[in-house]
């Protein structure tokens, strides 16, 4: 209470060429409730060495995104 949103994250949704990782983020403000959702599937445990760049850059999206700031105002 007192406060408003005044900015948030982008939301952000990334796959693998493979299909194999797929990341979502969500957020959103309703009201005064702030929800968001991270979700990570990975579809296999073993990746070959030329799959790593691919999987690196969704792991750094994940890590860039869970380091954004939600900015709340006083009212």
């Amino acid at each position: 209470e007192g406060y408003v949103v005044e900015e948030l994250p982008k939301s952000v949704k990334a796959v693998t060429p493979d299909k194999m990782v797929n990341y979502t983020y969500q957020i959103f403000a309703n009201g005064n409730q702030i929800a968001f959702m991270n979700k990570l599937f990975v579809k296999k445990t073993y990746f070959y060495a030329e799959e790593y760049h691919d999987l690196r850059q969704v792991f750094d999206l994940i890590e860039q995104r869970n380091l954004q700031q939600i900015v709340l105002k006083k009212k």
